[in-house]
């Protein structure tokens, strides 16, 4: 897959994680020192804070990435700017905005031909959710280099919780965690809404892992809540490291869709052979 379609997918999933962390606010908050309930405690208390500013920092492959942004988990909305400028080709700073459940992502002004010259493209979960062929296809592969789809997994996490240490994370003490997510309950967990839509890149993920669990880091501060996730695995010789930070806990979030006439849909841009 290349560079700029992993990228526009990887906001699904940052959507996704948006869309758990609300599901959350509901959740019993987690007694310290039951294990099996640690991190799932963790998540909701970090929905019940209502926002954050995040930072995202990826390696795919040898080619890294950052971002940076802020989420609104009460009302599904929110923004990131990812600076891309070390994947080359002169792509600087791009955007993403998540809204109702909807991902657009501002293109790059160079590939504004490939999408009738519009500047936004539109990613509905529910309809890619149904989707088959490159659609789905699409859909897990972008997952895979995805962070922010690691807050949702808090929820998968099993009773076997091992601490690792007490770590500074932008200043705050926190205790760092390290813990197995179960794939097949990321599905039992997820939102009504975009169960279609995990599923797929679940059952896409577990084939090319050849397991149905994976490893996870987390680091909590002293109040429950979520300050940093790490995860680091290997598909077809290609090492994923992904690591996001979570901050500024009850930030206001200003994010809006784009103008209607401004956008393409995702579907539209994978028929006629975008990102192949």
């Amino acid at each position: 897959m290349k560079p700029c379609l992993t990228l526009v997918v990887l906001g699904a999933a940052l959507l996704l994680a948006g869309c758990a962390l609300r599901g959350e606010e509901e959740a019993a908050t987690s007694t310290r020192s039951d294990d099996s309930g640690l991190l799932v405690g963790a998540a909701a208390a970090t929905a019940n804070a209502g926002s954050s500013r995040v930072f995202v920092e990826a390696s795919v492959g040898g080619q890294s990435f950052t971002g940076e942004g802020a989420y609104d988990y009460r009302a599904d909305r929110g923004h990131l700017t990812l600076d891309l400028a070390a994947l080359g080709a002169g792509l600087g700073e791009v955007e993403l905005v998540f809204a109702d459940h909807v991902v657009y992502y501002r293109l790059p002004a160079e590939m504004g031909p490939l999408a009738g010259d519009k500047s936004w493209v539109k990613i509905d979960l529910e309809a890619l959710g149904k989707a088959s062929g490159s659609n789905l296809d699409a859909l897990a592969q972008g997952n895979q280099t995805d962070p922010g789809q690691y807050l949702r997994w808090l929820k998968a996490t099993g009773a076997d919780v091992e601490e690792i240490g007490t770590e500074s994370v932008r200043g705050v003490e926190t205790t760092h965690y390290r813990a197995s997510v179960d794939l097949d309950k990321v599905v039992e967990t997820a939102a009504p809404e975009v169960r279609g839509a995990t599923r797929a890149w679940i059952d896409r993920l577990k084939s090319e892992l050849d397991s149905d669990v994976v490893p996870i880091d987390v680091w909590v501060d002293g109040d429950g809540l979520v300050r940093r996730i790490r995860q680091e695995y290997e598909i077809r010789d290609t090492k994923t490291e992904i690591t996001l930070e979570l901050y500024d806990f009850g930030v206001e979030v200003d994010a809006k869709a784009p103008p209607p006439d401004d956008v393409v849909d995702l579907g539209d841009l994978l028929e006629g052979g975008f990102g192949s």
